[in-house]
């Protein structure tokens, strides 16, 4: 039997936050942070190196295919240690959200919005529906146990309302969306 799989699995963990370039919003037992990002071959260059790349199926980067894109990125951070475990990356061209397990393993997943609609909005819904589930299969259950969704509810209402006051936030996940209109 064929199975499909999710995404792409890394054995490396994706480049890493910049937490003072990232606004945070304390949740309880996790904290959110909203980060404006910039994703290139320079960057990819920067954080792996050529052996790192190589092994972990980084491979575009070699031969110069890697797309210079960016936009919002929404982290979520267990509070007591600062790991995130999540991220959705609502970049321009490339929308993608990453699973960050205990155990190094990361898991990038394309995001497809024409089924979700605005990335925004669905990382939002996913975080105050699905975030005890999505941690748990990161390999935090104790963490997803401990989510207070009266917390989070209001993190999430304050990062997307500081979401929509960045510049260019209509492009946000949205391939071939129009910043003029």
């Amino acid at each position: 039997m064929v199975r499909l799989t999710l995404g792409v699995d890394y054995d490396l963990p994706p480049i890493a936050l910049v937490a003072e370039r990232t606004t945070w919003f304390p949740a309880g037992a996790v904290t959110l942070g909203l980060e404006e990002r910039v994703l290139g071959e320079a960057a990819v260059r920067a954080a792996f190196t050529d052996a790192q790349r190589a092994q972990s199926a980084i491979e575009d980067v070699h031969d110069g295919a890697f797309a210079d894109d960016g936009g919002l990125s929404i982290h979520v951070c267990d509070t007591m240690s600062g790991r995130e475990l999540l991220r959705f990356d609502c970049f321009a061209a490339t929308p993608h959200y990453h699973y960050i397990h205990v155990d190094g393993r990361n898991q990038a997943i394309a995001f497809d919005s024409d089924a979700n609609g605005e990335m925004v909005p669905w990382v939002a819904m996913c975080l105050m529906l699905r975030l005890p589930q999505m941690l748990t299969r990161v390999g935090a259950a104790e963490l997803a146990s401990q989510v207070d969704t009266t917390a989070l509810g209001s993190a999430v209402t304050a990062l997307v309302a500081e979401a929509r006051r960045r510049p260019g936030e209509e492009r946000h996940g949205q391939p071939g969306s129009d910043p003029d209109h």
